[in-house]
């Protein structure tokens, strides 16, 4: 099973409420997922949220190549050195739409 193409990389968390905590440093569940565009979801419930955590996932799944789009989390920094060509997303300045152009917030 391995994704090729255009693929999404993200971390997130699930569970209950945490008392003003949100995202990483919470009590919650971290899960890790990679998005084939208009295709598969694989997600992978992990320890942490750590380049050591995720890269080997991302090797063992993401096919040499591919387009890889992030959020700019440092976990993501130097897999362009696996071989991918690598485009970090700041969603505070803004995203990728469908057509594949960065819209500025």
């Amino acid at each position: 099973m391995g994704f090729k193409g255009e693929i999404e990389l993200d971390e997130s968390y699930f569970g209950g409420k945490g008392k003003g905590r949100r995202g990483r440093g919470t009590a919650k569940i971290p899960v890790f997922g990679i998005l084939k565009r208009n295709g598969r979801v694989y997600t992978q419930i992990i320890r942490n949220a750590t380049k050591r955590e995720i890269t080997p996932i991302i090797r063992r799944f993401v096919g040499s190549g591919s387009s890889v789009y992030t959020d700019r989390w440092r976990a993501y920094d130097g897999i362009v050195l696996d071989g991918f060509k690598y485009y970090k997303i700041d969603h505070d300045k803004g995203f990728i739409n469908e057509e594949k152009i960065i819209l500025m917030g």
